[in-house]
């Protein structure tokens, strides 16, 4: 059995909705999906493809999370 560490299966889609759902400006929007989007996932291309969620983690101690 392999342990997921919280920060490192966080998912980048249910990020950007939260943050779709409660900051209205479109530049601050974007800022914040490129700190999100320049976390990598470490999974292969074929594990992110199948997962519904698509890419997953950022980095313990960030913006965001």
């Amino acid at each position: 059995m392999i342990l997921v560490d919280f920060f490192d299966s966080t998912p980048h889609k249910v990020l950007k909705d939260v943050v779709n759902r409660y900051i209205k400006c479109g530049w601050t929007k974007e800022r914040i999906f490129e700190i999100i989007d320049s976390f990598e996932d470490k999974r292969t291309l074929e594990e992110i493809e199948n997962d519904v969620f698509g890419k997953r983690g950022v980095g313990l101690g960030s913006q965001i999370s």
